[in-house]
């Protein structure tokens, strides 16, 4: 059973109408929802809505009870507009010809200010402290990398600008 604000409804409504989620269906959302997930952010995905259109939607999970992971009873997930989102970002990258990359700790793309998802060539692993500084080669140009790591749940929120323009 799906609970929602002023609204009670069935996975299958929810998954396979109004939330259309490309290659997944509203029984794989029912496996996944029944597994242990604490705080649980999947990347970015396109999902076509019940009027037709796609948006991007970044969903966050989090088994019920909380802390007791031997028996889920129910998940809260919360679908957020990765637009909206990512538009807290946008100017910054804009300003200063740069990219914003949110990358979890299995070096996914949450979300991007890029206008494609083919990623960066440098990934979590390489950015090992909290945070820092590091010059790339990416598309034949040189770039600088910075760089950040959020406390709360581990991700790494980088900065991509050319050389050129940092140095500036």
């Amino acid at each position: 059973l799906m609970i929602g604000p002023n609204v009670k409804s069935t996975p299958e409504i929810v998954f396979d109408l109004v939330y259309r989620f490309a290659g997944k269906t509203s029984a794989d959302w029912v496996t996944e929802l029944k597994k242990p997930a604490l705080r649980l952010y999947d990347p970015a995905a396109s999902v076509r809505m019940d009027n037709g259109s796609t948006k991007p939607i970044i969903v966050y999970r989090q088994s019920l009870p909380f802390g007791d992971s031997a028996s889920v009873k129910g998940s809260l997930i919360v679908m957020i507009d990765e637009g909206l989102f990512r538009s807290l970002f946008d100017k910054l990258a804009s300003v200063n010809r740069g990219q914003i990359y949110i990358l979890d700790q299995q070096n996914r793309i949450i979300s991007s200010t890029a206008s494609t998802r083919s990623g960066i060539s440098i990934s979590y692993r390489n950015m090992a402290n909290d945070y820092g500084k590091l010059e790339e080669m990416m598309n034949g140009q040189s770039q600088i990398v910075t760089y950040t790591t959020s406390a709360v749940n581990g991700w790494k929120y980088v900065y991509v600008v050319p050389q050129a323009v940092f140095l500036d």
